[in-house]
């Protein structure tokens, strides 16, 4: 008797006390396309994999997906006193092998779960075996022995995949769980440069220097009230103005965010030169004369 078999794709029922009664049968196969049924590690779920429905009479470790509930029938035909359990904590699965006494290993948890933050993640491993062992991987891969033993917290800062998986000696290895995680860490913004002298009323022309936080920082300003960009006039050497001026900088640094626009106003107030009358002249000039 064969210990694998294959469901045609146009099968869309049938009587599984008399179609799957073989005791050596471990693994049930559904052929592509069938539109009713679906398997996962050997086992029969219907299409969409939310209600586990068949497992084969001899198969001794039965992974679960998910949260895949449990039809009435799915351990018809199962001795489930040489049966272990893999399943998710808290799932439908872990419950029903709690409550008829199977052989559970529940896979790890891992928190908190899954998903995007915007800052540094604390990342705690839990298993639900004292005697159990947790390796890790970080990367994507799929944890062994050979992986990382988890001991404790750790914390992540990157966009990172962790994988984990609990070993107990004597028992079945524990499904793997995933969890994915995406920091968006706030982006840096460039810091703003400042402008010297500041604005106000001057009485004759002023030399304004720019000076940026960041050596890496570029400098761009304007002296027309306009707001700056990365395509106004960039600022290399301190500069005269000899007439009212609005003066606005921007600094910008690669990988960063541009700055805060600073700006500053002038009010050059140079007194006009005033004009003298010609004092006149007197001839002869003063002195002794003996004569009128």
């Amino acid at each position: 008797e064969d210990t694998d078999f294959t469901l045609p794709k146009e099968t869309s029922i049938f009587d599984i006390k008399e179609a799957f009664n073989n005791p050596k049968l471990q693994n049930i196969h559904v052929e592509e396309g069938n539109t009713t049924f679906a398997s996962y590690e050997g086992a029969v779920y219907n299409a969409d994999k939310t209600q586990l429905q068949l497992v084969p009479p001899g198969k001794t470790t039965l992974i679960v997906y998910g949260d895949a509930a449990i039809s009435d029938i799915a351990f018809a035909n199962v001795d489930t006193s040489k049966l272990t359990i893999i399943a998710k904590a808290g799932s439908p699965a872990a419950a029903y092998a709690k409550m008829y006494h199977i052989n559970l290993r529940e896979e790890p948890e891992i928190s908190p779960q899954g998903g995007e933050y915007e800052n540094t993640q604390q990342i705690t491993i839990t298993a639900h075996s004292d005697k159990a062992k947790i390796y890790y991987t970080i990367d994507g891969k799929d944890p062994t022995r050979e992986s990382t033993l988890y001991t404790g917290p750790f914390t992540i800062d990157s966009d990172t995949t962790i994988k984990a998986i609990a070993i107990e000696d004597g028992q079945a290895d524990s499904a793997i769980v995933t969890q994915k995680y995406t920091i968006k860490k706030p982006t840096e913004v460039t810091e703003a440069p400042s402008i010297s002298p500041a604005g106000g009323e001057y009485k004759e022309a002023q030399q304004v220097t720019i000076t940026g936080k960041s050596k890496q920082a570029k400098i761009y300003y304007t002296t027309d009230g306009t707001d700056p960009t990365d395509k106004s006039t960039p600022y290399t050497v301190p500069f005269t103005i000899d007439s009212n001026t609005t003066i606005k900088a921007i600094a910008i640094e690669e990988g960063k965010e541009k700055s805060a626009i600073v700006s500053q106003e002038y009010k050059i107030m140079i007194p006009a030169p005033v004009e003298v009358t010609e004092a006149p002249s007197i001839s002869p000039a003063g002195g002794e004369y003996k004569e009128a």
